[in-house]
């Protein structure tokens, strides 16, 4: 379909996304996380991993092209971005109410980006290519 070729409709999706993370980080607690919650598994830990991994994708397929596979200096800023902005994310829950800092969505987040790199980079490969 020609519409996924399309780069405008990645960058949109993708500052869609962007904002998506920076609205639900700054929400202040609201105690849903300990009702779905159980010993072995927490929900949000998961939706950490989604949320970062789809950043990471739609970024590559907005910004593929400029990234390249052969660029590897691009590819190593795209994952500092990334790193970055998963860190500040999760310190700026310190001045929300009911939040905390918690290192393993931190962990969830950055494994979210490192996952969603290379799926990233197929999906533009079969979409954009």
């Amino acid at each position: 379909m020609k519409i996924l070729r399309n780069p405008l409709l990645w960058k949109i999706l993708f500052y869609l996304w962007i904002i998506a993370i920076i609205v639900l980080t700054s929400l202040p607690y609201s105690g849903e996380v300990e009702k779905y919650a159980t010993s072995e598994f927490r929900w949000d830990y998961l939706q950490h991993f989604i949320f970062y991994a789809g950043c990471s994708v739609l970024f590559y397929l907005a910004y593929g092209s400029s990234i390249g596979k052969e660029n590897r200096k691009r590819q190593w800023l795209f994952l500092l971005a990334g790193f970055s902005f998963a860190t500040l994310t999760e310190v700026h829950q310190l001045i929300i109410p009911g939040r905390a800092f918690n290192p393993v969505d931190l962990g969830l987040n950055i494994t979210g980006i490192l996952i969603g790199f290379p799926i990233g980079l197929f999906l533009h490969e079969k979409l954009i290519y």
